[in-house]
């Protein structure tokens, strides 16, 4: 191939790429404000969750998603609180949205685990509750790749 086809197969390999893929590496830590109210006795396995990034996620100095992103999960396991048995919660989060893209990525993050505190008086184990506007982290198992649109 000549020069000038190369150059010009160059250019327009370029213009089909219009993106950048950058990655979040794995352990990284994400700081999330919980957006759902979460209870041992009322919710279930399956439940939806919702948080909201409290710090942007960077990488390479470019900032990849910003700070009040979305991220979907679910809840995994509950168990009730009652007479001789903590309540429990266990979930995570699967999906960041970008805010203002609204594209989405696959995350995989440490799992959340929550046990009802002991009990005041007798063997009666109060209900867990995790209310809206809890501060929570993870720590990612797996780099995120995002993908930024490259400027024209």
């Amino acid at each position: 191939m000549t020069a000038p086809r190369a150059a010009q197969r160059a250019e327009l390999e370029g213009a089909r790429t219009r993106h950048a893929d950058y990655q979040v590496p794995a352990g990284t830590y994400l700081q999330i404000e919980l957006r759902t109210n979460l209870s041992s006795n009322s919710s279930a396995a399956g439940d939806p969750v919702d948080g909201r990034l409290l710090l942007p996620l960077t990488s390479e100095g470019k900032e990849l998603v910003p700070a009040g992103a979305t991220l979907l999960g679910s809840v995994r396991e509950v168990e009730p609180a009652g007479k001789k048995q903590r309540g429990r919660l266990v979930f995570t989060f699967h999906v960041v949205e970008h805010p203002e893209t609204g594209s989405h990525a696959t995350i995989k993050g440490t799992v959340l685990t929550f046990a009802s505190p002991d009990p005041k008086k007798g063997n009666v184990y109060p209900e867990l509750k995790l209310e809206k506007g809890l501060d929570l982290s993870i720590s990612l198992l797996a780099p995120l790749t995002v993908r930024i649109p490259r400027a024209k």
